[in-house]
């Protein structure tokens, strides 16, 4: 990734990001959900669900070139009010729930309930 002078900010190799994008999303499965915090935490589920299949990496490439996929740093400090902060990386690329599908050779939304009671 390039900053706002076209010099580089940070770097992966091709083959790691192949890899990791290989085995984390070959298949998925994305289970719409919300969460709400007050007056206690709860969530809930939605029933219909995104599959997602052939993860090709190809289209994550043309999902960033395109702005559909971003980097997100997810950098937190950890012990932060003693005298030995440790930053914990969880760094991450996201993407807009409208544009999962673009990320698959094949998407389709399956309702959980009616898949439950065939099993």
């Amino acid at each position: 990734m390039l900053d706002q002078d076209d010099k580089e900010a940070m770097s992966w190799s091709f083959a790691k990001l192949i890899d990791h994008w290989k085995t984390k999303h070959a298949a998925a499965a994305y289970v719409p959900a919300q969460q709400l915090v007050v007056p206690e935490r709860r969530y809930r589920y939605g029933k219909n669900i995104l599959v997602g299949e052939g993860a090709e990496f190809g289209l994550f490439l043309a999902g960033v070139q395109e702005g559909r996929v971003y980097y997100d740093p997810g950098i937190k400090l950890e012990a932060h009010s003693t005298a030995k902060p440790v930053p914990k990386k969880r760094s991450q690329f996201r993407v807009s729930s409208k544009h999962i599908p673009n990320l698959y050779v094949s998407s389709r939304v399956v309702d959980a309930c009616e898949e439950a009671g065939q099993i």
